[in-house]
Order: C-alpha cells, then sequence, then structure tokens
C-alpha cells in the first residue's frame, strides 16, 4: 500500500502503518472523508485493474484463511459485509482504476493499494510525498511466487523451460527486473544500494511483509488454465454483488460457489496455499460442526 504523506495526520491514535488491520484501515479512511470532505482511499477496480488479486491474495487469506474452501463461510461473509462498509471511504472513481499511481500522483487518492510496478511511478516522481507500507489484514499477507515453478512439467522442450527458470531466478537477474518493471524478487536477492529512491520504499514495506511473524503464504490460482480468467470473474462478480450494489453477501457467495465447484472439476485443479495443498474440495464446505444452518 501506498499513502501521501498527508494522510498521515488523520492515522487513528495508537495505529502502527506497518501493522494496520482493516479496522484501523476504515477508521484512517473514514477520518479522512469526515475531516476533508472526500473520500481518499482507492483501489483498481477498473477493467484492467487487479482487484481480483486483492481479494484472492489479500482479502480472503486474511480473513477465513484460505480462498477456495472457505470461499462460502461465516468468516468470508462477515469479510464481506465489512469490506462492503469500508468502501464508504472509497473514491467512487475506483471503478474506473486501472494503475494506482495515476491517482495518488494528482491527489485524487491518498492512500492506495496496487501491485508494486503499477505505483511504482508515483514512489519514482515523488518519493519525498510518499510512503509504502504493507498491506496488513487479520495478520495474513501475500507472498506470491518464489522458487522454482511447476509450469516446466509437460512442455515441449523442458530443458529448455528449466533452463528458462534458472535464468529468470538467477539473483541478478531479479534485481534487473526489478529495476526495470518494479517486480520485486522472489528468491533471495539483496537490492543494491544505488537503487532508486522510488523503489527503496516499496522494497522495505515488502520486506517488511514477507518477513513478519504472522506471514501467511497465498499463491496465485494455479492448475486451472484457460478457465483462469473465469476464476476470477467470480471474486469480481462476488465484489460487484454484494459491495457495489447491496446484495446479501450469503446469498451472493451461495450462487457463486456453484461457478468454483464447477471450475475445480472441469479442471481438476487441487486448491493452493493457503487452501489445504493437494486437496480437492467443494467450495463453502466447512469442518464438522462448523457447519452452518441455512
Amino acid at each position: 500500500m501506498v499513502a501521501n504523506k498527508e494522510a498521515l495526520a488523520y492515522l487513528p491514535d495508537g495505529a502502527d502503518i506497518n501493522a494496520l488491520s482493516y479496522d484501523k484501515l476504515a477508521l484512517w479512511a473514514g477520518t479522512i472523508r469526515q475531516k476533508t470532505g472526500k473520500p481518499r482511499l482507492g483501489f483498481p477496480a477498473g477493467p484492467l485493474g487487479l482487484m481480483h488479486r486483492f481479494f484472492e491474495g489479500f482479502l480472503y487469506p486474511s480473513y477465513t484463511g484460505g480462498v477456495v474452501v472457505p470461499f462460502l463461510s461465516e468468516a468470508a461473509e462477515a469479510m464481506w459485509a465489512q469490506f462492503a462498509r469500508l468502501w464508504n471511504s472509497v473514491n467512487p472513481n475506483s471503478t474506473r482504476y486501472d494503475f494506482m499511481q495515476q491517482p495518488l500522483l494528482s491527489g485524487e487518492v491518498w492512500i492506495g493499494w496496487d501491485h508494486v510496478a503499477r505505483v511504482r511511478d508515483a514512489l519514482r516522481q515523488k518519493a519525498g510525498e510518499f510512503v509504502a507500507f504493507p498491506c496488513r489484514a487479520q495478520g495474513a499477507r501475500l507472498h506470491a511466487g518464489g522458487g522454482r515453478a511447476r509450469g516446466a512439467k509437460g512442455a515441449p522442450d523442458t530443458n529448455g523451460a528449466m533452463g528458462l527458470i534458472d535464468y529468470l531466478t538467477r539473483p541478478e537477474t531479479q534485481i534487473e527486473t526489478a529495476r526495470n518493471v518494479g517486480f520485486l524478487p522472489v528468491v533471495k536477492a539483496e537490492v543494491p544500494p544505488d537503487t532508486e529512491p522510488g523503489l527503496k520504499p516499496a522494497v522495505a514495506a515488502v520486506e517488511r511483509m514477507q518477513s513478519a511473524k504472522d506471514a501467511l503464504p497465498a499463491l496465485l490460482p494455479t492448475g486451472l488454465g484457460e478457465y483462469a480468467g473465469e476464476f476470477d470473474m467470480v471474486f469480481l462478480d462476488a465484489f460487484k454483488l454484494i459491495v457495489l450494489r447491496g446484495q446479501n453477501p450469503g446469498a451472493v457467495l451461495d450462487s457463486e460457489r456453484e461457478v468454483l465447484n464447477r471450475l475445480l472439476i472441469e479442471t481438476g485443479a487441487p486448491c493452493w496455499a493457503p487452501d489445504p495443498p493437494k486437496q480437492r474440495r467443494v467450495p463453502g464446505e466447512v469442518a464438522e460442526g462448523q457447519r452452518r444452518s441455512r
């Protein structure tokens, strides 16, 4: 997350920006809206934005400890209800934002979430006006990527694929990638001291996020193939129906669960972290003794 330094004056008393819960974020954004008369929290919820990654990699893991298995659960319903309340302090133009760096630079947004590569220009152009901090929510965080991908298995040229993976995961290649496009290293690689000022705060924020004692690894969806986009739409549709249109979270999740169920059946994809590894379960099922009557 990135914040304009003007927003820091409205932080709740006792709040630690490097350990900010969603409750504190909501209070912070609500205070800014009340004091300035404008909603200045922003998300990339436009057609080309990464809002689905926020739900899959941050919000769901933070509140439920998973993504697919607890898709329909009491924790998920409470999560969506709280996020809908938070949305009252979100700039309504967020549904048109694809990259958060532009609204951050213009001052239309004071606090924003996005991929590092999509806020990099703001940090680069006005490094002294912004702070970068971890996206923290109920003690869970995203750490996507890292290590050897499984994509080489079954490739037409396995040796070539493995060679490419080896090259891309070399520390020097990872550092060069960070410098040029803002994708931070997913292997152990020390970012040089001469790294541009705009990238340094983002690197520090991600390092704090990944090294936290309560960090929860949440991987990108795997095994879905051509259905990956349809998987993302499940979360975006839930967002539109619950947050933007005010529909009942339980009813929406119950309906969208059927889509998830079909995707897992058709693709045969097992769950991925933070859901139980290599376990295929009907989305929305809950453990015995926790089943919710409807």
